[in-house]
Parts: C-alpha cells; sequence; structure tokens
C-alpha cells in the first residue's frame, strides 16, 4: 500500500494510479499548509515545537518547570528546618546547687515523718493482710466441716440402704418360707384324705 503525506499531521493511502504530478501537487500543499499555520505563531512557539513525521514535540514550559524547582526547593528546605529542629542536641549547663532553700535539720526530720507513714502503712498492711488470712482460714475450715459432714452423711445413706436391702430381702424370704409351709401343709392335708 502507497502513502502520501496529505499535510503535515496526517497519512492518507493513495490509489495505485496516482501520477507524479498528482504526488507532487500534495506536498506543494501540504508545505503550504504549514507555512500558513507557521506564520500564525510566535518565534518562541516555535522554537518551543518541533514537528517530525506525523507527530509535534512540545519541549517543556520554562516558567512552570522553574517554578517546579522552586517548589521543590522550598519543600526541601522546609524539610531540613524541621529535621534541624528535631534533632536532639547535647546540655551544656554549669553546676550548681539545687535545693538549698531547706536546712540539713528540715530534710532529716522530713524523711523521719516519711518513714514513720511508712512503718505505719506497713503495719496497716499487715494487719489487713492477717485479717485477709484468718478470713479465709474460716472459710476452708467451714468448708471443710460441710464437706465432712455432707461424706458422713453419704456413708449413713449407704449404710442404711444397705441394712434396708438386708431386711427387705430377710421379710422376702420370710414370706417365701411361710407360703412355702403353707403349700406343703395344704399338700400334706390333700394327700391324708386321699
Amino acid at each position: 500500500m502507497n502513502f502520501t503525506r496529505h499535510n503535515a499531521y496526517s497519512r492518507a493511502p493513495a490509489a495505485a494510479n496516482n501520477s507524479a504530478r498528482g504526488h507532487e501537487a500534495n506536498e506543494e500543499q501540504a508545505a503550504k499548509g504549514k507555512q500558513e499555520t507557521d506564520e500564525g505563531k510566535s518565534e518562541t512557539e516555535l522554537r518551543e515545537m518541533r514537528r517530525q513525521a506525523g507527530f509535534t514535540m512540545f519541549r517543556p514550559d520554562p516558567k512552570k518547570k522553574a517554578q517546579m524547582e522552586q517548589v521543590a526547593r522550598r519543600e526541601m528546605e522546609e524539610a531540613d528546618a524541621r529535621h534541624e529542629a528535631r534533632r536532639l542536641r547535647h546540655c551544656n549547663e554549669a553546676p550548681r546547687s539545687i535545693g538549698g532553700a531547706t536546712s540539713y535539720a528540715a530534710v532529716i526530720q522530713e524523711k523521719q515523718r516519711a518513714a514513720a507513714s511508712a512503718v505505719t502503712g506497713l503495719q496497716i498492711q499487715k494487719k489487713r493482710e492477717k485479717w485477709q488470712r484468718a478470713k479465709r482460714e474460716a472459710e476452708e475450715k467451714e468448708f471443710r466441716e460441710r464437706k465432712e459432714k455432707a461424706r458422713s452423711q453419704a456413708e449413713r445413706n449407704e449404710i442404711l440402704a444397705v441394712v434396708r436391702a438386708k431386711e427387705r430381702e430377710e421379710t422376702h424370704r420370710e414370706a417365701q418360707r411361710r407360703k412355702n409351709q403353707e403349700f406343703l401343709d395344704r399338700l400334706e392335708k390333700d394327700s391324708k384324705y386321699k
């Protein structure tokens, strides 16, 4: 397939029987169209545009590029300033005495008071622990007593069940013996009369 250029921006298939004159006319028309479009544009626009076969390339706008570089530079400076503000610095202070407003005797007295209150608190804590221990032991003792009582009741119930079972068995045997004796007595009476 044969392509001919109709203008600077497009290609169209040409007929197979195109003559050389028709081809030249198309090229002249394309060049004329290019000149007409180029006349309306300024020189800077023409420098920024570059036409190649079938497409146009635009160079980046220097103003936008400068603006973007300025924004990037400002953001980098802000990031550096933020990093510098967060950086740990050494502490360089001259040694000096602190807490000198109270006397030594007052400090000792305050420590004794604190120790006494700590001892009092410790005594209270020990009393509380002792009371809790006694309460826990009383609860455990009560639980053991209830458990022992339940165990003894269960043993009594088992013994009663065994005794009752024996009594039932004995009464059953007695009743069976009595019935057997009655049956034997009847048999004996019947045999006497025959």
